[in-house]
Order: C-alpha cells, then sequence, then structure tokens
C-alpha cells in the first residue's frame, strides 16, 4: 500500500507543473544592463501600474514594485512578457513588448539580475 500512496503523489500533480523558464546565454548580452535605467521603467511603464502589480492591489499575488520584487519574481515576469506557453500574456490589454525590449530584461537576467 505504501508504493501505491508514493505512485499517486509522484504522478498526480503533473498539470500543475509550470513550464520551465529558459533565459539566453550572458555570453549573447553585449552591453551590461542597468536596473535603474533599462528594467525599472520598463517594468513600472508595463507591469506595477495602478490596478495591477503595483503595492496596493498586486494582481495574481506579484508585485512589480521594486528591485527585491522584480528580481524575486523575474522568471515568471519575464515568461509573460515573452507569451511564453502556459502563461498569461502581458502586458493586460497592450502589445507584446518589442524583442529588443524582451531581450534587455533577459540579457539582465542572465547577467545575475544586478541591482544598478
Amino acid at each position: 500500500m505504501p508504493i501505491l500512496a508514493v505512485s499517486a503523489l509522484t504522478f498526480s500533480c503533473k498539470k500543475d507543473k509550470v513550464p520551465e523558464v529558459t533565459i539566453i546565454p550572458a555570453g549573447t548580452c553585449i552591453d551590461t544592463i542597468s536596473f535603474n535605467q533599462t528594467i525599472k521603467p520598463l517594468i513600472v511603464r508595463g507591469c506595477a501600474t495602478s490596478g495591477c502589480h503595483d503595492g496596493q492591489t498586486a494582481q495574481s499575488g506579484y508585485n512589480y514594485t521594486g528591485y527585491q520584487n522584480i528580481s524575486s519574481q523575474s522568471d515568471p515576469m519575464i515568461a509573460t512578457i515573452r507569451h511564453d506557453a502556459g502563461h498569461i500574456p502581458m502586458p493586460y490589454n497592450a502589445s507584446k513588448y518589442a524583442d529588443s525590449l524582451i531581450q534587455k530584461i533577459e540579457c539582465w537576467i542572465a547577467q545575475g539580475k544586478l541591482n544598478n
């Protein structure tokens, strides 16, 4: 009976698994990306707006205000911004970010999510 219980637990959660997020290799990034000059303005403009992922409402439990919140939640954030399968496309009710902007976010992540 214990083996059966372990098997049931092992296989019962497959639908709950979130697709793994892949980030471009840091070596493909030419410049060091600044959090304060590049990443924060992008996220504030498209994500941390009133009624979305600001400190007041934090839809879906994601709060994208400030460095700590953005860096600690960067995997689900980049997946939604890229419109990866299995993730809700963001920004909500807006056009997808240009590939060049998405690449800047990916580079910032690949470079270690610097607080610069």
